[in-house]
């Protein structure tokens, strides 16, 4: 009778959703909010909006047999290590989630950390069953660049919890680009619009628009059009 709370802690929002251990979901709730630069400022924060979901839901963690936290960034599953979280650089590298999470919920919860990228992954299988006798690749690009390997069902994660971190993989020896991972070249940083921007800008053709006005969709409608440097960019 027991539920897992789910916690998607994103940049924009954090949203909370009861599930079965057969996947049902229920009580889907979220909250807009601006994901806080400062580790601890993050998690008292969090702490506020799960408060404030017990009492809408009429729930305690005595209610609770596990929680799953999916964030940005890659996690060694084992320890429980947030590597780092790439829209969050202030939180620092090789964050110990159990403490953070032990302070909110308590010792007799089950604990999950997930990236994003790879919560995604799942729920694509449990809105296609179908896709469980598949090899499946899902690309998650909402903020940032991930991927989710899926075999027959199974998640592939690796020795370093790194399958489908293909963000941050180097396919450049540039070093005009700086990740928030701390590494040049990765695909993440190269692909960015914050790069195409730049580029655009160097280039000294407005007709595509300037600054925030350069979107992804208007650079690939340009390009479609014959546009020569949207073509190139």
């Amino acid at each position: 009778k027991r539920k897992i709370l789910s916690i998607s802690l994103w940049p924009q929002s954090i949203t909370f959703a009861l599930c079965g251990l057969v996947g049902d979901i229920s009580e889907l709730t979220q909250y807009e909010h601006e994901l806080e630069n400062d580790l601890d400022a993050a998690f008292a924060s969090l702490a506020s909006y799960v408060e404030d979901y017990y009492r809408d839901q009429k729930i305690g963690t005595e209610d609770l047999y596990g929680v799953v936290l999916n964030l940005p960034g890659t996690v060694d599953y084992d320890r429980l290590l947030l590597r780092y979280n790439t829209k969050a650089p202030g939180w620092g590298k090789d964050i110990a989630m159990e403490k953070y999470l032990r302070a909110i919920f308590g010792d007799d919860v089950v604990l999950f950390v997930d990236n994003a990228g790879k919560a995604v992954g799942r729920a694509v299988l449990l809105d296609n069953p179908e896709y469980s006798e598949r090899r499946l690749l899902t690309v998650f690009s909402t903020w940032g660049i991930s991927a989710c390997m899926i075999e027959r069902g199974h998640v592939l994660n690796g020795r370093d919890s790194l399958i489908g971190e293909i963000g941050h993989a180097v396919i450049s020896d540039s070093s005009e680009t700086t990740c928030t991972c701390g590494k040049s070249g990765c695909l993440e940083s190269m692909i960015s619009i914050k790069r195409i921007r730049k580029m655009l800008a160097e280039a000294g053709d407005e007709t595509l628009g300037t600054g925030e006005k350069v979107t992804f969709q208007k650079l690939f409608a340009a390009s479609e059009n014959g546009h020569p440097l949207a073509r190139k960019t």
